[in-house]
């Protein structure tokens, strides 16, 4: 899953008479995403921003356990392409409950840490562990599978197939998954209305507006 860089929070205006806070210092591109074990750097927790379970219409629990308890570990990773470092011993907790953004700028390494993290990538050092499995040096069928079963992603170019309609993009996983088509689409279309794409079940990808596309995106990262 590739992240959209965001510019950086400002944070809360100042009150009136309030010195302003100075601005952090700026992080230079080449900086490798390194973090120490307690607290990662560019990497920031909110335990009450979410839930470990997918919710919404035709929502199952995944794997469910107590909010707070740990999912996805990262321990050491690092990952050299060439001469340059994009990762150098990163670790990282995810918990239960928890919503995690990684922020920083191009060229720091995101990319390759969401990508280690969810098997797409080996790194060269370090490993992954999903629910204590490690997962960094499955398989190629068997990572795939864990990532059709227990990631949802969605990309900063949307992924979509152009040839099948909105709510086929949206199914796609549950059918790959085995799911018979009829009730992957049935559930595929109970998340239309809450994404307000009421009515677009039946439009190709090149038939929807940018903000639709990834909305639809956002659904099959949900169903």
């Amino acid at each position: 899953m590739t992240p959209t860089p965001n510019p950086p929070f400002a944070g809360p205006a100042a009150e009136p008479g309030a010195e302003p806070r100075p601005a952090p210092p700026a992080v230079p591109l080449t900086t490798p995403a390194t973090a120490p074990r307690t607290a990662p750097a560019g990497i920031s927790t909110d335990a009450s921003a979410a839930s470990a379970m997918r919710s919404g219409p035709g929502a199952r629990p995944v794997n469910a356990r107590p909010a707070g308890e740990p999912i996805l570990v990262a321990s050491g990773l690092t990952k050299r392409y060439r001469q340059v470092v994009a990762l150098a011993d990163v670790a990282i907790t995810l918990h239960g409950g928890s919503s995690t953004a990684v922020v920083g700028p191009s060229g720091s390494g995101k990319s390759t840490l969401l990508h280690c993290l969810a098997g797409f990538t080996r790194p060269d050092a370090g490993q992954v562990t999903l629910d204590g499995m490690a997962i960094s040096q499955l398989g190629q069928r068997t990572a795939t599978r864990l990532r059709r079963e227990r990631f949802g992603f969605v990309f900063q170019s949307d992924q979509l197939l152009g040839e099948l309609p909105a709510v086929e993009n949206v199914a796609l996983p549950l059918m790959l998954g085995g799911m018979s088509r009829r009730a992957a689409i049935a559930r595929a279309s109970e998340w239309f209305a809450p994404l307000e794409l009421n009515g677009l079940e039946s439009r190709r990808p090149g038939q929807l507006s940018g903000g639709q596309v990834q909305r639809v995106s956002i659904a099959r990262a949900l169903v």
